[in-house]
Order: structure tokens, then sequence, then C-alpha cells
């Protein structure tokens, strides 16, 4: 038997849970006071972490699609001395350890993979017994 899991808030880690609990047959609701998925603009660029980050998304069986949305180019670094000369330039072809995607869009990307119903929008939890 399994206990019914509730998480308050679908923001990405209450939805990557969500998602780790639904491939391992954890029934959970998430509760988020947004009126819809849409109802507010997500942020800008994220960094995901290989230690962290990624192993949640792992976790929750989403690599593939992770990978799908990575933006190459943005771990690229080049230091620069007083003088302008170039002390330090590294590339970056996206298999970095902090590869850097669109909020909105890995939000998306964990919304989807949820069941429908999942996340009841426009519930605000007022008190929790």
């Amino acid at each position: 038997m399994s206990t019914h899991v509730t998480i308050i808030g679908a923001g990405l880690g209450g939805l990557a849970l969500a998602r780790v609990l639904h491939i391992n047959g954890i029934p959970a609701t998430v509760y988020e006071a947004d009126a819809s998925p849409t109802a507010r603009t997500q942020g800008g660029m994220l960094d995901i972490h290989s230690d962290t980050g990624q192993v949640a998304l792992q976790a929750a069986g989403l690599t593939d699609e992770f990978r799908s949305l990575i933006l190459e180019g943005r771990q690229a670094m080049r230091m620069l001395a007083s003088d302008g000369s170039v002390l330090v330039e590294e590339g970056d072809d996206g298999t970095g350890g902090r590869p850097e995607v669109q909020r909105g869009e890995l939000r998306q990307t964990l919304l989807a993979s949820l069941p429908d119903g999942t996340v009841r929008w426009g519930h605000k939890v007022s008190g929790v017994r």
C-alpha cells in the first residue's frame, strides 16, 4: 500500500519530485497557487549541475529530454589580462558539468512527463494537519 503524497508548489523541485514518485508507482498531487502553467513567466537561464540537478533529472528518467534543452556555448569562459590579452579561453560544446537551459522549457518538460491531473492549478495551501 502506498501513501498518497502531497507536494506544495509546481516549481522545478516539486515537479521533479512528483515525476520520481510517479515512475516509482507512488501517487502524488502537486498543489500550485498559480492559475495555470502559463500564469507567469518562469525566469531565464538555469545551470543544471552534474552533482545535483542532473542527478534529480536522471532519477526522474528525463536525461534525454534534458539533454535536448541544453544551450551549447553557455559555459564558455574567457579571462583577460588588464591589457586585454587573453589569459584563458575555454569553449563549450554542451557536455560540461553545468549546462544551461531555459527554466521555462525545463518546467514544461517536467509538466509533460506527469499524468494529467497531477498538478492542481489555482490551489493555494492554507493549512496542513
